[in-house]
């Protein structure tokens, strides 16, 4: 059974060689054996490093050094085990000594919020989940917060998390609004439930 992760992404960027710029737009589709990563590189790299952190959560290590090495913006990697994965690319642009990039970060889509609220902790906040696949409006929202999703499909659930992961709103039906005005000010992950899709995004509540 194939499972698919469309465009659900974080890119994170931590500290490395400015001058080796980080790939970015990176995409993952987990299969049941193989994993099929790809990324946007840059001319400057002469290959890149890639590693996995399984079971990826609040105070995970990042990685010292990369797993494997790829000479184009593409990997596929088999028998990883099943949870939250999260993908670590740089690039290398010098070989001696050795000059890297920042390293660029994208977590499965059964990631819990705790880790994507941890990974964002150790970010610039940079951060793009479904924003192809979901709108929000308006955003940031006071009161009200509109929900459309890619093809209108049914929502089922909505919740939504603190950036540490905690949930403040839940709700089951399939309105495609949500009341906020309770929420005290500042930046929420939402996570939208439909029949096909479970879809995370954020916004700000003013």
């Amino acid at each position: 059974m194939k499972k698919k992760l469309p465009a659900l992404f974080l890119v994170f960027q931590f500290l490395g060689m400015a001058q080796c710029i980080t790939p970015t737009n990176l995409v993952i589709n987990e299969q049941i054996t193989q994993t099929f990563l790809n990324w946007t590189g840059d001319s400057s790299a002469l290959t890149y490093g890639v590693t996995v952190i399984p079971n990826f959560d609040v105070g995970t290590p990042l990685p010292a050094a990369e797993a494997y090495v790829s000479n184009s913006d593409q990997i596929t990697i088999s028998n990883l085990p099943l949870g939250c994965n999260a993908y670590f690319v740089r690039s290398q642009c010098a070989f001696a000594p050795a000059v890297y990039s920042n390293w660029a970060i994208i977590l499965s889509f059964n990631c819990s919020p705790n880790a994507f609220a941890y990974a964002a902790t150790l970010s610039n906040n940079v951060y793009n989940l479904d924003t192809n696949k979901i709108k929000l409006y308006p955003n940031p929202a006071q009161n009200i917060l509109n929900i459309e999703t890619l093809n209108n499909e049914t929502i089922s659930s909505v919740k939504v998390y603190t950036i540490l992961g905690q949930e403040v709103l839940s709700t089951m039906n399939s309105s495609s609004t949500i009341n906020i005005e309770n929420l005290t000010t500042g930046a929420y992950f939402i996570k939208v439930k439909t029949e096909h899709n479970e879809l995370k995004t954020q916004f700000i509540k003013n």
